[in-house]
C-alpha cells in the first residue's frame, strides 16, 4: 500500500486482493462454516461472502460434471480460466452464488428461496465433506 498515493487505502488493498484472487494466491481454507446452533452455513472466500440459513434451502445436489450446460454472466466478482467467484446471472438458474474452481469436475448446487449457490474446494474430498454436511441440513 502507498500510503501518499491519490488512490485511498481501502480501494488499493480492494485491488490487491482481486489481483490475488485472479492469479490463485489465495486459497479458500475454511469456505464453508456453520455457527454452533446451527442455524445457518457461512460461505466465506476472502472475497465475497454469503449466509445460508438453513430454512431457506430448498435443494442440496453434488454435480458429477461440473456446473450446469448454461450461460452464466458476473454481475459482481472475479472470473477467470481457474475459478469463478462472486454473483452471477444463470441463463436457466437466475440469480447465483459462485465459489467454484473449474479444474476441479464436482460442483455443490445449494437452492436457496432467494437464489443458488455453486461452490467447491480443489480439494475433491473436501468437496464430498462439504456435500455430506450440507445434505444434514436439507429438508
Amino acid at each position: 500500500q502507498d500510503m501518499k498515493s491519490e488512490i485511498p487505502i481501502y480501494l488499493q488493498l480492494r485491488n490487491q486482493i482481486v489481483k490475488g484472487i485472479g492469479k490463485g494466491e489465495f486459497e479458500e481454507g475454511e469456505l464453508l462454516q456453520r455457527p454452533a446452533d446451527g442455524s445457518s452455513f457461512k460461505i466465506t472466500s476472502g472475497y465475497t461472502n454469503t449466509e445460508i440459513e438453513k430454512e431457506d434451502i430448498k435443494s442440496v445436489k453434488l454435480l458429477k460434471n461440473g456446473l450446469p450446460k448454461e450461460h452464466f454472466s458476473k454481475t459482481n466478482g472475479s472470473a477467470d480460466e481457474k475459478q469463478l467467484l462472486g454473483k452471477f446471472d444463470g441463463a436457466e438458474s437466475g440469480k447465483c452464488q459462485m465459489y467454484v474452481w473449474l479444474e476441479q469436475s464436482e460442483v455443490i448446487q445449494i437452492k436457496t428461496k432467494k437464489y443458488t449457490v455453486f461452490m467447491n474446494n480443489k480439494d475433491k474430498d473436501q468437496t464430498t465433506a462439504w456435500y455430506e454436511q450440507l445434505k444434514k441440513a436439507e429438508p
